[in-house]
């Protein structure tokens, strides 16, 4: 839970019992959250599992930290964990919004940074992205939708799919093999994405 929200000094953590098939039960955990709060109300829930491997002794627990951060036109959250941050920007209106180095009129964006680089961005809605004042990414009028991954290389999804990039793009991903500007690119050559599906 984001550290600085009335919900998270209110989250239990209990057992119940789950069906994942007719007439069969099995012990579960159960997280349930409340807070009294005024209307309207926002909450965050990162699910961040744990990995198997084991510390070396005197190594500290690296925790996840979710901070929840809010302007007039965009609500943040912020991920970070080991070495990689995630940043999840929500408009809260139909305008243009900007926060920290990035400023955009998507509805909804999504990017994972890793040893300073860009790994992952998602965009929904909206025709541009840009860092810190200078453009990164653009659609020839408005999109549904827009993903790049580094570990693909190329542009996932995009609905238009015609966007273009600009050097910084290739900067910010580490010189990452990326979607060239101006080329028109079919989403449909490329793997649906396991992240996000919008009708």
């Amino acid at each position: 839970m984001p550290e600085e929200t009335a919900w998270h000094t209110a989250t239990g953590v209990t057992r119940t019992l789950l069906s994942p098939a007719y007439g069969a039960f099995q012990p579960a955990p159960l997280v349930r959250c409340h807070a009294r709060v005024l209307l309207p109300a926002e909450i965050a829930t990162a699910l961040v599992p744990r990995s198997g491997a084991i510390r070396q002794e005197g190594e500290p627990q690296i925790e996840p930290r979710l901070a929840s951060l809010a302007q007039a036109t965009v609500q943040v959250y912020e991920l970070d964990y080991h070495d990689e941050s995630h940043g999840f920007f929500f408009a809260l209106g139909d305008e243009a919004w900007s926060f920290g180095p990035w400023s955009s009129d998507a509805r909804v964006l999504y990017c994972r940074v890793e040893k300073e680089k860009l790994a992952h961005l998602v965009v929904i809605g909206g025709t541009q992205v840009a860092w810190q004042g200078q453009p990164l990414l653009k659609a020839t009028g408005p999109s549904a939708f827009f993903e790049w991954r580094r570990q693909d290389a190329v542009m996932m999804n995009a609905v238009p799919g015609e966007f273009s990039v600009t050097a910084l793009f290739e900067e910010l991903t580490g010189g990452s093999r990326s979607p060239y500007p101006g080329v028109d690119h079919d989403s449909s050559h490329h793997s649906p994405s396991p992240y996000a599906e919008k009708h």
